[in-house]
């Protein structure tokens, strides 16, 4: 259940129509917002709705719904014409449980901050960037910076480091606890613990699994005293993902997501190797100077990286998507928020 700009869509399991013996494995439904009230995650449902079976690209080359449709084994999509009628609750706790604590969350947002404010909080703090307000939307994606609304690397790493020290903390509190045990595992752990809650309160999207499993494997080595190495990280995400879900492979969130990740990973090193051309890095200044020149090479690195793909995949590209990269990137860090591909 995700809330978009004109109520909920909702996917429905097993769905048995009236009068025919068919059974649909999987439904897209979109309905108004007052319909889908009470109805809670895998509860047995009635309504009525008009569907229609998944529609091909009507130009040559344009966006072909049908065959991602396909790829997510949706069998058809429609709309609702009618309230939702509960025929039997879950009994399934832990769906409905986050279900509840992310709808529950992202109606606090809505309530504090408004409609706009509220759904461009949720968008970054839960990945439900369905009900952002379109114009708002059209916007960031004309100029490049749509990709900051995508949960991701430092939402999970922020999540994991926050459990790590807490837990750490807490347990050095006792003397007992902190010369009898490993606190460093135990942290290392509920770190991963946490940071696995989070994955699934913001709807496991391809690049928050990404992060996830690379935080992970971080996590990980920490507990066994190894040093992480971000491109081994990446290939074991990309091989866990596609070996669950291979059709993800045609996924433009997939494709941006890795391809990102492993210029910036790769042109790191580069950077590291040649920042002697930026002169002393001591003082204020040259903090300040080499903070925008980290910010301009790996804004530029991503831009023109991710291009062949963004072109490839919707068959346009932002001209502003560079410079706006530039001065929206480093505002947005301030708050503790990093793109996807990051």
């Amino acid at each position: 259940m995700k809330p978009t700009t004109h109520g909920m869509q909702v996917i429905l399991y097993q769905v048995k129509i009236q009068k025919l013996k068919q059974v649909l494995q999987k439904v897209r439904i979109s309905m108004p917002a007052k319909y889908a009230q009470k109805i809670n995650i895998n509860d047995n449902i009635s309504l009525v709705a008009r569907l229609y079976k998944p529609q091909s690209s009507i130009l040559p080359g344009g966006y072909d719904f049908g065959f991602y449709a396909y790829l997510a084994d949706i069998n058809a999509t429609g709309y609702a014409l009618s309230p939702l009628k509960i025929i039997a609750h879950s009994d399934l706790y832990t769906n409905s449980f986050v279900y509840k604590i992310k709808k529950n969350i992202y109606n606090r947002l809505i309530q504090i901050l408004g409609s706009i404010k509220g759904n461009f909080a949720a968008a970054i703090l839960l990945g439900e960037s369905k009900a952002i307000d379109r114009k708002l939307m059209k916007e960031m994606r004309q100029s490049g910076i749509s990709h900051i609304l995508c949960v991701s690397g430092l939402h999970l790493s922020l999540v994991a480091m926050l459990f790590f020290i807490s837990t750490r903390f807490l347990l050095n509190l006792s003397n007992y606890i902190a010369y009898n045990y490993d606190i460093k595992l135990i942290a290392a752990i509920c770190s991963l613990i946490g940071s696995y809650g989070y994955l699934q309160l913001s709807g496991m999207q391809i690049a928050a699994t990404r992060a996830f499993i690379m935080t992970a494997i971080f996590i990980y080595a920490v507990m066994i005293g190894r040093k992480p190495y971000p491109l081994r990280s990446l290939a074991i995400a990309a091989f866990i993902i596609l070996s669950m879900n291979p059709e993800y492979i045609f996924h433009p969130s997939f494709q941006l997501s890795f391809v990102a990740v492993l210029s910036l990973t790769a042109g790191y090193e580069f950077y590291i190797r040649n920042q002697w051309i930026l002169g002393e890095s001591k003082g204020i200044f040259s903090s300040i100077k080499f903070y925008i020149a980290s910010n301009i090479y790996s804004s530029f690195l991503a831009g023109i990286v991710t291009a062949p793909v963004v072109i490839n995949q919707f068959y346009t590209f932002p001209t502003y998507s560079i410079p706006m990269n530039l001065i929206a990137i480093p505002i947005i860090r301030q708050f503790g928020i990093r793109d996807k591909k990051k």
